[in-house]
């Protein structure tokens, strides 16, 4: 009967150990901690760890001792839910990330909670809706962006909720000189001689046409 005990022990204990994942030796491993320090000496992150790499959950530090944000980490790279505070404790922002690359939606938020930005991401770059709001709740602008490319279709809202129309010409002028390096001057400039409009600045793609005598 002992003998028939023992076999039957023995066949669990092969059998379990075929479903077991493939992480099972990090976790049967005693956790390490990695510890950061302000050049003040106060700490600036604690950091779970395997080995000399970070695994688990990372806490980061105001010098001032307040927690400044929580991140996940699986051998080193950033995986799972990202949140970062401010002094008080508000929640500043939250996103995930799937082996070092910002995944699914990632939200901003004011100091008083409410939410500032919304954006999409997919493999690291923005693809999908992107919006910002005013602190008042307002939506401030919307666009979609693909493979971290932005659409044409940007729209502004002003404080109150009215969609801006009246934007600045921006002016493209080359001008007919060829440098060295087999490129063009380009002089951009806005009508409006503003200096602080923001524009997505890509490559110039140029097609020659030859005509033959």
């Amino acid at each position: 009967m002992a003998r028939l005990l023992k076999s039957l022990c023995i066949l669990m204990l092969i059998t379990s150990c075929q479903y077991l994942p493939e992480n099972w030796n990090l976790k049967k491993e005693k956790k390490e901690y990695v510890r950061e320090f302000y050049p003040s000496g106060r700490l600036k992150s604690l950091n779970e760890a395997v080995g000399d790499k970070r695994h688990g959950v990372c806490k980061y530090y105001y010098e001032t001792g307040e927690l400044q944000g929580i991140a996940h980490f699986h051998m080193n790279q950033r995986h799972g839910e990202h949140i970062t505070y401010y002094r008080d404790g508000t929640v500043r922002s939250k996103l995930n990330y799937e082996y070092n690359k910002k995944q699914g939606e990632a939200y901003g938020y004011y100091k008083d909670g409410s939410l500032y930005t919304m954006e999409t991401y997919e493999a690291g770059k923005l693809n999908g809706p992107k919006k910002k709001y005013w602190e008042n709740g307002k939506l401030m602008m919307e666009n979609t962006f693909l493979n971290g490319k932005p659409s044409v279709h940007l729209k502004e809202y002003d404080e109150k909720g009215t969609l801006i129309n009246n934007y600045p010409k921006l002016n493209i002028i080359p001008e007919n000189t060829l440098f060295h390096d087999n490129t063009y001057k380009l002089n951009i400039f806005f009508d409006n001689k503003s200096y602080k409009n923001k524009y997505y600045v890509d490559k110039l793609a140029f097609r020659y046409k030859t005509e033959m005598a």
